[in-house]
């Protein structure tokens, strides 16, 4: 117990003279939600009057605080407006209230970023991508509160749905979370590219394929009972056209064949919805790898609606199962690349960034935060060493021989 206390004193003293933890080290926990460190003045120069001052005021913990509470204030605000008052700006209940409100953050965050600005004038100002985002957001809010009309860009007002992403930048724990996911995603960014490279090629033959399927607005089903010498009637109540099905399919009779409507509830037809354009057929093919309801409505109509059902079943079966194996594979590489860029980039971080969120009871054996793993380390790393000093070197055995031999 008392080897434990020591060991995590010495990390905490390291930690606060800026040193990585060593390995099989217990790590200090750090709350959930701790203020991002203040930055400090060494790459800022003092070009403005009391542009210090202002610095040290902006980046003061209780104001960082304020400002927090402030963003997570305006996000309810939103959430009530949508929840309350979800109505377009003439129709709304209260139109006063949430333009008061609206006006009063925007007129705060104003002021916020006025005082950053100061205090980081000019170039460390906009060096920090943190400082950049703010900027956007809070000037789309000055347009909104100088009332201004731009017509089509007045959609640039729903970047204040987005202010809440400010909260990264000052509480540790986010922020850590973040770094962490952005430096993963240049190990991920290659199999994405070449997951949307075989989509945009399945979109090109799905469009090929299966994008004049069922022009009228009906499929024809082929049965072979007859084939089997099975007596087929028809019992779906639907029209039965005998004749031309059995001479194109090849059956005897017994075999029939029913025509099924094929409009979809948007009142297209089957492949003018999912098939008929590239872009229509590439959210298809999304939906088939998210794996949402895609047998039933997007790939069995095609199974079986084919004039001959051996061709449809082997181009549907072919184009489908390739399509799913291929995404799969993909994506598999993908959530190994991205575990693979976390574990060499920056585990730690994101190991104790997860680590206040995790219930006390998860953490003995949870993989981001195991202390059991660290023990269990530290003791094998203790062995190891243990057993080194016990063999001597060949340089002191040499040493030694020497002296003796000199003796």
């Amino acid at each position: 117990m008392a080897a434990n206390v020591a060991a995590i004193n010495a990390a905490m003293r390291r930690k606060k003279a800026g040193e990585s933890p060593r390995d099989g080290e217990e790590r200090p926990e750090s709350p959930a939600f701790e203020i991002v460190d203040p930055p400090t003045m060494k790459d800022t120069p003092v070009i403005l009057p009391m542009q210090a001052q202002v610095f040290k005021f902006y980046n003061w913990q209780p104001i960082q605080l304020f400002v927090a509470g402030l963003i997570v204030a305006n996000f309810f605000v939103n959430i009530l407006e949508k929840e309350i008052d979800p109505y377009p700006a003439g129709l709304q209940l209260y139109p006063e209230v949430w333009s008061g409100l609206a006006d009063f953050f925007n007129a705060i965050f104003l002021v916020e970023l006025l005082v950053n600005f100061y205090g980081s004038f000019f170039v460390p100002f906009w060096k920090s991508g943190w400082n950049i985002f703010d900027f956007i957001v809070v000037a789309v809010g000055t347009i909104s509160l100088a009332r201004v009309d731009m017509g089509p860009g007045n959609l640039l007002r729903l970047l204040r749905a987005f202010r809440v992403f400010r909260l990264f930048k000052r509480i540790k724990s986010l922020n850590k979370i973040i770094v962490s996911l952005g430096k993963a995603i240049p190990g991920v960014a290659n199999a994405f590219l070449i997951m949307v490279i075989f989509m945009c090629i399945f979109a090109i033959l799905g469009v090929e394929f299966f994008s004049q399927f069922g022009p009228d607005g009906t499929m024809t089903t082929y049965q072979d009972h007859g084939q089997r010498g099975i007596d087929w009637t028809n019992l779906t109540g639907l029209p039965i056209e005998n004749g031309d099905c059995d001479e194109i399919n090849g059956t005897v009779a017994g075999g029939g064949c029913v025509v099924v409507p094929l409009v979809t509830a948007r009142g297209y037809t089957y492949g003018e919805e999912y098939y008929g354009t590239f872009f229509r057929a590439l959210y298809t093919l999304f939906q088939v790898m998210t794996g949402e309801s895609w047998s039933e409505a997007v790939a069995r109509p095609t199974l079986f609606g084919y004039v001959n059902p051996q061709i449809g079943a082997v181009l549907t079966g072919l184009f489908y199962v390739s399509f799913i194996i291929i995404t799969q594979i993909i994506m598999i590489n993908v959530r190994r690349r991205a575990q693979f860029a976390a574990r060499n980039t920056d585990a730690h971080t994101l190991r104790t960034a997860l680590t206040p969120f995790i219930p006390y009871p998860l953490r003995s054996w949870s993989p981001c935060c195991s202390r059991r793993w660290s023990r269990r380390t530290r003791r094998r790393r203790s062995r190891s060493r243990r057993r080194a000093r016990s063999r001597p070197s060949s340089r002191r055995t040499w040493r030694t021989c020497r002296r003796r031999s000199s003796r």
